[in-house]
């Protein structure tokens, strides 16, 4: 596998003073993203993350394109985190990111989190 080059989404692109950056495990990631509503897309009700052959639809789609892109070194966008509904974070951009960079074995990755809310969902980050 190639070095990874993440790479800001549009969206921070258009704002970026509006973003902190921050470095953490996919694993941290999807620890405090257990609780959301859409945690069953990624997530076995164990709380481990789904392999390539438990998903389906898009959601196979864009983690197959994530772990291509990562695997040959390709600009990939880096995830978008916040504040969930439910005690926990929500990822609004690149879910599908984090799991191909947990089965890719990446101890660490970059993620944008709205600056009114860095404090809140670091704090899930543990």
């Amino acid at each position: 596998m190639s070095k990874p080059q993440f790479c800001d989404h549009v969206i921070v692109s258009k704002n970026p003073d509006d973003y902190t950056e921050v470095n953490t495990s996919p694993t941290s990631i999807f620890n405090g993203w257990k609780l959301s509503f859409f945690a069953h897309e990624l997530l076995n009700k164990d709380g481990t993350i789904k392999n390539q052959a438990d998903l389906s639809g898009d959601t196979l789609q864009k983690y197959i394109q994530a772990a291509e892109s990562l695997r040959r070194g390709e600009p990939i966008e880096k995830p978008i985190l916040g504040v969930g509904i439910y005690d926990g974070i929500e990822i609004g951009v690149g879910r599908e990111v984090i799991a191909a960079a947990y089965h890719a074995g990446l101890k660490s990755i970059p993620a944008n989190i709205r600056k009114g809310q860095a404090t809140e969902v670091q704090s899930f980050l543990k």
